[in-house]
């Protein structure tokens, strides 16, 4: 199975072993080498890719990628709202986009804050399902 010409969000990026994990959608999700690339990656990069699907375990095989000129796709929006920090609790959300602690930190937010956050489709384990995250925050 080939994904044609697909803007793709990576999810995760092992350097060591040389792997992105990227999501498409909730349908489409995987991930692919990048050894024989001469590029880097970083969490949220939006790619346009065409991969070739190479096992049943989401591995695919990179037949053509670029860096997408786009801000959004169907796993990247940029959502602008308040946030609402949940009390007695290190985490907040913009919407419904979840607020990890580190970003919270690292931007000193406030409950109320007006902020524009760049967030991506992810799946919760824990709670088995798909939601949004934040990947960048700033002051609306």
């Amino acid at each position: 199975m080939c994904i044609r010409d697909r803007d793709v969000v990576v999810s995760f990026v092992n350097r060591e072993k040389k792997l992105i994990s990227f999501v498409k959608n909730q349908n489409i999700q995987g991930f692919f080498s990048y050894k024989q690339l001469n590029m880097s990656f970083k969490i949220g990069d939006l790619l346009q890719v065409r991969l070739e699907k190479v096992e049943d375990k989401g591995f695919y095989r990179v037949r053509t990628i670029e860096r997408s000129e786009k801000r959004e796709a169907e796993a990247l929006r940029e959502v602008v709202g308040n946030f609402r920090a949940i009390p007695k609790q290190d985490f907040g959300f913009v919407d419904v986009v979840f607020v990890a602690p580190d970003l919270i930190k690292a931007n000193q937010l406030q409950d109320g804050d007006e902020l524009v956050c760049k967030s991506m489709l992810s799946f919760d384990k824990k709670k088995n399902q798909w939601g949004w995250r934040a990947l960048e925050i700033k002051r609306g």
